[in-house]
């Protein structure tokens, strides 16, 4: 293969570099490339990562010297490429293809590891990388904090979107105090997500779900609550029987005390 062929030509610290933006399939900063590398070369081995020289070299203010050199070295061969905003990506996809080919099995979900601590702020991103990471629970939570962000943003259907991609995936595990909360607020903000993007019928099942998700050891404010919003989504959905008998339940379980 030509292009493994001039892979294989240059340098460790260029085949480093590629090694760590390959994996994104999208671009990155400068910063979010030394915190990849970082946390990668933390999680693994304690050698550190090969040199082609023993002399000494000059970094700059982000990247270490070796990354820097591997850097340099990448542009000069036309591996990279940067784009408006001084964000670099693998030029071609199947250069990027090719790099990943090359990866071991073992190695992959440290990289996606790594990409998705670089990608933190970005959560609907990190959850992906979380996800391919093989690290469940953590792309469950940031597909939560991505769907709350959608909609805090007026986004449903990016909300609904990234809420099902977690959805998707096992819930933690049971710690014997009772059922999980986290299944029930996904499952609450897909409703919510759903009913603001017009799909009160998607509403209504995932508000059903959330309530199952409570189990018996329902907090009575909590219960109310979902009550009300399976009404008004049953409303939404044309099912005025079914609204009026969840408001009636919504009536029945609210604390008779103030909840402020």
């Amino acid at each position: 293969d030509l292009i493994a062929a001039r892979l294989a030509r240059r340098s460790p610290e260029c085949r480093r570099l590629l090694r760590l933006l390959a994996p994104a399939e999208r671009p990155m900063s400068v910063e979010q490339l030394a915190l990849t590398a970082t946390v990668f070369e933390a999680e693994g081995a304690a050698r550190l990562p090969p040199r082609s020289s023993s002399l000494p070299r000059r970094g700059t203010d982000i990247l270490d010297p070796d990354l820097a050199a591997g850097l340099a070295e990448a542009q000069e061969h036309g591996f990279l490429r940067t784009d408006a905003d001084g964000r670099l990506a693998v030029r071609h996809e199947l250069v990027g293809h090719a790099v990943v080919a090359d990866l071991l099995p073992s190695q992959r979900p440290r990289y996606h590891a790594a990409l998705a601590r670089a990608f933190a702020d970005t959560p609907g991103v990190a959850a992906a990388y979380w996800r391919r990471a093989h690290r469940l629970d953590e792309a469950r939570g940031a597909a939560l904090e991505a769907g709350r962000r959608a909609i805090t943003l007026e986004a449903p259907e990016d909300a609904l979107a990234v809420l099902e991609r977690g959805l998707d995936l096992p819930a933690p595990a049971d710690d014997g105090t009772g059922p999980s909360s986290d299944a029930a607020e996904l499952a609450q903000l897909a409703a919510e997500a759903a009913y603001a993007a017009m799909r009160p019928t998607r509403a209504v099942a995932y508000a059903e779900s959330a309530l199952a998700a409570l189990g018996e050891r329902r907090d009575r404010l909590q219960h109310a609550v979902l009550e009300a919003r399976l009404g008004r989504y049953r409303m939404a959905a044309g099912d005025a029987a079914g609204a009026t008998a969840a408001l009636r339940r919504a009536a029945d379980v609210v604390p008779p005390a103030p909840s402020l």
